[in-house]
C-alpha cells in the first residue's frame, strides 16, 4: 500500500524533470528486456522506485539502499 500512497503524492508534485527521468528510466529498462540483461533490468526497477520516493516527501516514503534491502523477485 505504501507505493500507491507514494505514486498518489507524486502526482501532486511531480515536475517535467522528473517525469522525463522517470521516461528515461523506463526506456532503459526496455532495452535492457530487449538484451535479456534481467540484472540490469532489476537495477533499474530500482532506480525507478527509488527517484518516485526522492519525489515525494512523506515521513514512511524512505527507500534503503539496493544492498540493504532487496525487493521481492519481478518477473519481466
Amino acid at each position: 500500500m505504501l507505493e500507491t500512497e507514494v505514486v498518489e503524492h507524486a502526482s501532486k508534485t511531480i515536475n517535467s524533470a522528473h517525469i522525463n527521468q522517470l521516461v528515461s528510466i523506463l526506456q532503459q529498462q526496455g532495452l535492457a528486456v530487449s538484451r535479456n540483461d534481467h540484472d540490469e533490468f532489476m537495477e533499474l526497477d530500482e532506480k525507478f522506485h527509488h527517484s518516485l520516493c526522492q519525489i515525494v516527501t512523506l515521513p514512511r516514503a524512505h527507500c534503503k539502499e539496493s544492498n540493504e534491502v532487496r525487493s521481492p523477485p519481478r518477473y519481466i
